[in-house]
């Protein structure tokens, strides 16, 4: 990567800065806010032509690097922009943007970390220029100083829509790695305004989704609203599961909501089997369909799942995952229906959620016929989770049906004797 740093990061932080690299160094976007930008506060009584300098210069320098999108910051620099600084801030030592380019001079000269006390002293004079906040960032890196490494990463996010942009995607892709858990996590202990858009970013990166589970769990163990599941967090797990990382998926699901239910003292695989509780974390609880023929919807004020079909229509109406070992389960479940009729046209499945044509993992179905019945899956070794779902069948009479589900459970078949 051109422009990139040639040494061992050793923290997410640089992995971040790393990971942004080509881009960090296409300085037009960034450059160019400052010369649309530009100080406006100049003290009464200085030479007005150091101010001049100092806009010339940086004016100059932002057209230059523009036009070479992968060079380093301080590479663009030239020597005449550099003696317009530093003619600048001999005369006006208040001008930043002449003392930003005075450091971007010496770290030609010197590298960085020997450059660092020019930045610095750059940076007590305004906290606003991208040069010094992103060239500040990378020294933090370069020392391993996580800390203030995203104080200023999150300066540049709050300030700077370019950087906004630029740095949580790389935030996104920096937290697949090993030490991005612990650093990562009081930056957003502290909840900042982009934190929604980064979990959206990590959403859409499955090598980010084991150690995101991890990390949104050490958030819900700080309590502070972080305990409360968000449509961002719904995303998430919803994003995990279509990527195939179910566990992660259910860590955070159970993190945030009940997943055990607990019926009669036994239990049952399912969760919210007695429909009493309004749906959370799909889909580790019910994940409902509907369409204009048929369709079914929990109504947990009446702790029922209510099914309803026209004639001679069918299909997925309901599901859950479920984490099963090999062995058999009774399934048992109460339903009524308007005229007390046998239920017909409703039956269970079991399928692979990771292999769901992998005949070596079948599993026979189940009719549910009876208002008040049960039945038994036999599940193979060798798949973890299992997608539990209720399909309507077309009825054979060619006559449509309500139902209305008042439980359901799935049990741990007892070893014979």
């Amino acid at each position: 990567m051109m422009g990139a740093p040639h040494y061992v990061w050793r923290s997410a932080v640089g992995l971040v800065v790393l990971a942004a690299a080509a881009w960090v160094w296409a300085t037009s976007a960034v450059i160019s806010n400052q010369v649309r930008d530009p100080e406006s506060a100049v003290s009464i009584g200085v030479w007005p032509q150091a101010i001049a300098q100092g806009r010339t210069a940086a004016n100059s320098y932002a057209r230059a690097a523009a036009k070479k999108p992968t060079a380093p910051l301080h590479q663009t620099l030239t020597a005449t922009e550099l003696a317009l600084a530093r003619s600048s801030y001999s005369s006006e030592p208040l001008h930043s943007r002449a003392l930003a380019l005075i450091a971007l001079g010496k770290e030609k000269q010197v590298g960085l970390t020997r450059a660092s006390d020019v930045y610095l002293a750059a940076e007590k004079l305004t906290r606003r220029n991208e040069i010094v906040n992103i060239r500040l960032m990378e020294h933090h890196a370069r020392s391993s100083n996580d800390e203030a490494s995203f104080r200023k990463l999150d300066h540049l996010m709050r300030t700077n829509s370019a950087a906004l942009e630029l740095f949580v995607p790389a935030m996104a892709v920096a937290l697949a790695q090993p030490r991005a858990v612990p650093t990562l996590f009081p930056v957003l202990a502290a909840k900042p305004d982009w934190s929604v858009r980064f979990w959206n970013e990590v959403a859409k990166r499955p090598e980010s989704h084991r150690n995101a589970s991890q990390l949104r769990r050490s958030l819900v163990r700080l309590r502070a609203g972080f305990e409360r599941p968000t449509t961002t967090d719904k995303a998430l797990v919803a994003a995990m599961v279509g990527a195939g990382n179910i566990d992660s998926a259910a860590a955070v699901a159970c993190s945030l909501s009940r997943c055990d239910n607990r019926q009669s003292g036994t239990r049952s695989y399912l969760n919210n089997g007695s429909f009493g509780q309004s749906v959370n974390m799909v889909p580790f609880d019910w994940q409902t369909f509907a369409n204009g023929d048929f369709g079914a919807e929990v109504a947990h004020r009446n702790s029922t799942l209510d099914i309803s079909a026209l004639a001679d229509t069918g299909g997925l109406v309901a599901r859950q995952l479920v984490q099963l070992d090999a062995g058999k389960y009774a399934l048992g479940w109460a339903a009524k229906t308007e005229s007390n009729e046998r239920l017909g046209g409703l039956r269970a499945r079991m399928v692979c959620a990771s292999d769901p044509t992998n005949a070596a993992f079948s599993v026979a179905p189940v009719r549910m016929t009876a208002r008040q019945g049960g039945g038994t899956f036999v599940v193979p070794p060798g798949c973890p989770w299992y997608w539990f779902s209720l399909e309507i069948l077309p009825p054979t009479n060619g006559d449509g049906f309500d139902y209305q589900l008042d439980a359901i459970t799935l049990q741990r078949s007892p070893k014979p004797a």
